[in-house]
């Protein structure tokens, strides 16, 4: 149970830093704007959200529950990123695509 616990809390701090980092380039305007290319918001969204969202993840076996927890954080970011909703029906992993490939798994 505390390594479940343990791996909870690690899952909460990852998913609260890239958000923290998420929400700090909309407010500097690097993302979710259309004076940026997609596939440009793409770049910057790899290289600075999902580097700290997935922060040392391979070096540790990922539980199910806290893949679908990263994976959702990720979906809800490709979205925004696409100016769309889940009510569009466009699956996300076309979305991601249309950023350059933008994906959290290896």
């Amino acid at each position: 149970m505390g390594s479940d616990l343990t791996e909870v809390q690690q899952t909460d701090a990852r998913v609260s830093a890239a958000s923290k980092m998420w929400h700090a380039l909309i407010h500097e305007e690097m993302l979710l704007t259309n004076r940026i290319s997609r596939q440009a918001q793409g770049s910057v969204y790899r290289a600075c959200v999902i580097s700290v969202l997935l922060d040392s993840t391979a070096s540790w076996a990922m539980r199910a529950a806290t893949y679908q927890r990263l994976r959702n954080f990720h979906r809800k970011c490709v979205r925004m990123l696409n100016h769309t909703t889940k009510k569009n029906r466009i699956p996300a992993t076309t979305l991601a695509n249309d950023l350059g490939h933008c994906t959290i798994d290896a």
